[in-house]
């Protein structure tokens, strides 16, 4: 096979895998539109997978990218579809995994079970600079870039991923900019956790909750009124986005 008819083939492979993908895409949004015809945003579906997570998950992508001789049509794709919740449930537990994995090896403990509910578990987006918790960072928007934030890679073996993300737009979920809570910042979070009262090793998110405390952050700063200074009251949760300022307690 010379050059020309290697470069044709590969063409018609990734025409292909594109018309494949957006009937896929097409057959996913009627999918869920069939439970819910208003189309109205649940936290399921915010913290649940979208269409380039499910696009990558093994089943599929072996429809999308079987030979030019498989038969793949719309019946294809609501064969599998019809094992959405499982499929949804292990996406879910998969990424829990992994960020359990994170917060673990940075707390130094031995086992994940149960330490994303801790208090002192938050990461860190290194893209827009905040502070995200569990479950919630699953519907963190930096954790799904936009297809032209993200450009393909000419010398990546795998274009699938980014085949995926022209189709929809956006990338699938992916925890590679999220990293643990600042070793500095910890430090002012478990000061925090012990002022109101609680052991920064054993607390959790709802203990900090349920206390419904009050933190006051000391902001210095030249003012138009000549004073040099200012107290913001707000609660623990975003206390943690201002924790690097500085924290007392209220």
């Amino acid at each position: 096979m010379n050059e020309y008819q290697q470069a044709k083939l590969a063409q018609q492979r990734r025409d292909t895998t594109i018309s494949r993908l957006q009937l896929l895409r097409q057959t996913y949004s009627e999918h869920l539109l069939s439970f819910d015809p208003h189309n109205v945003r649940t936290r399921a579906l915010e913290y649940g997978p979208r269409f380039a997570d499910i696009a990558q998950l093994p089943a599929f992508r072996a429809h999308v990218e079987a030979g030019f001789a498989a038969h793949v049509d719309a019946d294809t794709f609501k064969d599998e579809l019809a094992h959405l919740p499982a499929l949804a449930g292990s996406f879910t537990f998969r990424r829990e995994l992994a960020l359990s994995d994170k917060i673990a090896q940075a707390l130094g403990c031995q086992t994940w079970m149960g330490i994303l509910e801790r208090a002192v578990a938050w990461f860190h987006c290194a893209v827009c600079a905040q502070y995200v918790r569990w479950p919630e960072v699953l519907a963190h928007l930096c954790q799904r870039p936009h297809y032209g934030a993200c450009p393909r890679d000419a010398s990546e073996s795998d274009c699938y991923p980014y085949d995926v993300a022209e189709v929809g737009g956006f990338h699938a979920w992916s925890a590679e900019t999220l990293h643990p809570i600042d070793p500095e910042d910890l430090v002012n979070l478990r000061s925090l956790i012990a002022a109101c009262g609680l052991d920064p090793e054993t607390a959790n998110a709802d203990q900090m909750d349920a206390l419904d405390m009050r933190v006051t952050y000391k902001r210095t700063s030249a003012r138009a009124d000549g004073s040099s200074s200012a107290k913001v009251v707000m609660n623990w949760r975003r206390a943690v986005w201002y924790s690097h300022r500085g924290l007392v307690r209220g």
